[in-house]
């Protein structure tokens, strides 16, 4: 049985004062979907863990709206409420094809975007997509608030940059509705798949067809979620052909070597990689004959 003590704020200010007193022994919960896996496999990230602190009380964590030309998502957004909000649909569709493509409907039904991300997983769908849209994410603590840029956000699988006392309360990124996205995923099987790799293009291409925006963030494959610098710089500032696209997938590819290290499974993830940038840039872009 799981015994922890169950505490409701009524605010994100007492939220984070809680998390102040409690250091180490308390956890803000979400959609607890892959808090309860842990937890019941005894991870030793919560062997100290005495509280639960359920955020779900907080309206003001959720929805998804553009002003200004910004999307702003609530970090207590499900991966349902994402997957069909028109919002995304015409301003970051990339976001809501890797939501409604993450477990189950009960799963998305539960699940938040905040959760996913907090959760640091190596494996998260959100968090890739996130990172190409240039996001930022807004963070309260008993100190005020501050953003943290979503490329900086992960520190390694598990652990955030957030500091104990905070909690994320939504995402904010431009709205790329005059760009192309795509979101491609590989998983051990069609349903209810966990990433084994994935890719989030955000591209623009001017009157020429040349490359004035791309940013390419595969899943999966580096230590932290990051973005392919070096196949962007490829592409950038040039009209893609067949030969371009080869190149700048190829550059994923050794760029993951690079970070990474020639590991066991690197026989497996090195085609698998540039395959799948290789379908996504053939998918986002005009390409020259």
């Amino acid at each position: 049985m799981l015994r922890y003590d169950y505490v409701r704020p009524a605010s994100v200010e007492e939220a984070c004062a809680f998390l102040l007193k409690t250091p180490g022994r308390s956890c803000p919960i979400a959609g607890c979907t892959d808090f309860l896996v842990q937890v019941r496999e005894k991870s030793a990230r919560w062997k100290d863990l005495q509280y639960v602190v359920d955020l779900s009380a907080l309206p003001e964590l959720s929805g998804i709206r553009v002003e200004d030309g910004i999307v702003h998502v609530g970090a207590m957004t499900t991966h349902s409420a994402a997957e069909h909000s028109p919002v995304l649909a015409e301003h970051a569709p990339l976001l809501a094809a890797a939501c409604a493509s993450v477990g189950s409907p009960q799963i998305r039904n539960r699940g938040t975007i905040g959760g996913a991300v907090a959760n640091a997983s190596p494996a998260s769908d959100p968090m890739p997509v996130l990172i190409a849209l240039e996001a930022n994410a807004l963070v309260q603590g008993p100190n005020g608030q501050r953003t943290i840029p979503m490329s900086d956000m992960i520190v390694k699988p598990g652990k955030t940059a957030l500091a104990p006392d905070e909690i994320i309360l939504g995402f904010s990124f431009p709205s790329v509705a005059h760009m192309r996205t795509v979101f491609l995923k590989l998983g051990r099987r069609k349903a209810l798949s966990i990433s084994r790799m994935n890719v989030s293009l955000v591209v623009h291409q001017d009157a020429e067809g040349v490359i004035d925006h791309v940013a390419l963030a595969p899943g999966c494959v580096f230590a932290a979620p990051d973005r392919a610098r070096k196949a962007e710089a490829l592409l950038l500032g040039r009209r893609p052909d067949a030969a371009l696209i080869d190149d700048a997938a190829k550059a994923v590819a050794d760029e993951m070597i690079e970070r990474t290290g020639v590991r066991w499974s690197t026989e497996y993830k090195q085609p698998v990689i540039t395959a799948l940038v290789r379908r996504a840039l053939e998918n986002g872009t005009e390409v020259a004959e």
